[in-house]
C-alpha cells in the first residue's frame, strides 16, 4: 500500500480506535459481501474471501478481542501480509490514512482502553482520541497458535 513508516491506517474496532502501520496492511476491501463462512471455525474466524484467486482467512477484530460485534455498514476488511500469507482483519470502519512524522507515539505497556497490552505495539493522540497501535504480528501469532 505505502512504503513510509510514518503512514498509519486508522481504524475502530466497535468504538476503540486502532492503527496498523501502513507497511503492514496490503489494502482495504469494504464489499463484505464475498465472506464465505467455515463450518466448526472458532467464533473469531468470520470466515474466507477469494482475493485474486488466493483464499483469505477473515479474522473479526471485535470477537477477537472478546468485544460485542455488531454488523454495521461501514465495516470493512484490511488484508495484512504476515510471512507471505494474506489475512483479512475485519474492523468497525476504516477512518482515514495519515502521517505521523508530527505525532508523538509513545511506547507503553498501559493501554487506555480495553483491549490486551499484548497487542498493543504503542499508542499515539489523535485529536481527542488514544489510538493504540496494533502489534499485527503478535495478533496472527497468538492466533496461529490457538487453531493448531
Amino acid at each position: 500500500m505505502v512504503t513510509n513508516d510514518n503512514n498509519f491506517v486508522i481504524f475502530k474496532v466497535n468504538d476503540l480506535f486502532c492503527a496498523l502501520s501502513c507497511l503492514d496492511v496490503q489494502e482495504i476491501i469494504r464489499d463484505l459481501s464475498k465472506i464465505t463462512n467455515i463450518a466448526q471455525a472458532p467464533p473469531y474466524i468470520d470466515g474466507v474471501i477469494n482475493l485474486r484467486g488466493k483464499i483469505v482467512t477473515v479474522i473479526n477484530l471485535p470477537h477477537y478481542f472478546e468485544l460485542e460485534y455488531k454488523k454495521a455498514d461501514k465495516d470493512s476488511i484490511i488484508i495484512v501480509d504476515e510471512e507471505d500469507e494474506q489475512i483479512g482483519l475485519l474492523v468497525s470502519e476504516v477512518i482515514d490514512v495519515i502521517d505521523v512524522s508530527h505525532i508523538e507515539i509513545e511506547n507503553t505497556p498501559a493501554v487506555p482502553h480495553k483491549l490486551n497490552p499484548l497487542y498493543v505495539k504503542s499508542v499515539m493522540q489523535m485529536e481527542k482520541e488514544i489510538v493504540a497501535i496494533l502489534n499485527v504480528h503478535e495478533i496472527l501469532k497468538v492466533d496461529l497458535i490457538e487453531s493448531e
